[in-house]
C-alpha cells in the first residue's frame, strides 16, 4: 500500500522510482561520460536487442561498434560535452542486420546523460508507405492525364482525317464534273 505521508526513506524512493522508470513504455538509458552503460530500463532492453547484463558497465562502443560514427553517437555525445539537451530522429541498424527508427533524446545527468528513445519504426514505415501510395497515385493520374491527352490528339488527327476525306471525295466530285463539261 502507498505510503502517502511523504515519509518515505530514500531507499524506498529510489525503489519505487526504479520501479516506475523500468516500467515505461519510452526506452531509458543512463550512460557515464565515457558512453558506458549504467542503467537501461526494460523498453531500452527491448530496443537494444542485448541483455541487462549484457550492457551495464560497457560502452556503446563495445555494444556496437561503429556507432561513434552515426549522427546519434554525435548527439549524445554533445549532451555529454555541452551538458544541454539533444534530440534526434534516427534509423538504427543493430548487429543482426535489422533495422529501427527512434526519436532520441538525450537529457544531461550528474552521471553523464539520460537517453530517452521511443521506437518510431512503425510510424515511419506507415508514413513510407502512405507517401509511396500517394506517389503512385499520382504517377497513376499523370499516367492517365497523359492517356487522354494523347486520345484527344488521336481523336483529333482521326476527325481531321476524315475531314480531309470528305475534302478529297467533293474535290474529286467537282473535277469529274468539270471534265464531263
Amino acid at each position: 500500500m502507498p505510503n502517502n505521508d511523504f515519509t518515505n526513506t530514500p531507499q524506498e524512493i529510489d525503489t519505487q522510482l526504479g520501479a516506475f522508470l523500468d516500467n515505461l513504455i519510452e526506452g531509458v538509458q543512463i550512460i557515464d561520460f565515457e558512453h558506458r552503460y549504467l542503467y537501461v530500463n526494460n523498453a531500452a532492453i527491448k530496443q537494444n536487442k542485448f541483455s541487462k547484463e549484457q550492457l551495464i558497465g560497457k560502452t556503446q562502443m563495445e555494444m556496437y561498434p561503429g556507432i561513434d560514427k552515426t549522427e546519434v553517437f554525435k548527439t549524445m555525445d554533445a549532451c555529454l560535452k555541452t551538458k544541454r539537451p539533444q534530440r534526434i530522429e534516427n534509423e538504427f541498424k543493430f548487429p543482426d542486420d535489422s533495422t529501427g527508427w527512434f526519436e532520441v533524446r538525450s537529457e544531461p545527468v550528474i552521471y553523464g546523460a539520460m537517453i530517452l528513445s521511443l521506437d518510431i519504426t512503425d510510424t515511419k514505415r506507415t508514413k513510407e508507405r502512405v507517401t509511396e501510395e500517394a506517389l503512385q497515385k499520382t504517377k497513376a493520374t499523370e499516367r492517365a492525364d497523359e492517356a487522354e491527352k494523347m486520345n484527344k490528339i488521336m481523336i483529333d488527327r482521326e476527325l481531321r482525317m476524315i475531314e480531309l476525306k470528305d475534302k478529297i471525295a467533293r474535290l474529286e466530285k467537282e473535277l469529274e464534273a468539270f471534265k464531263k463539261n
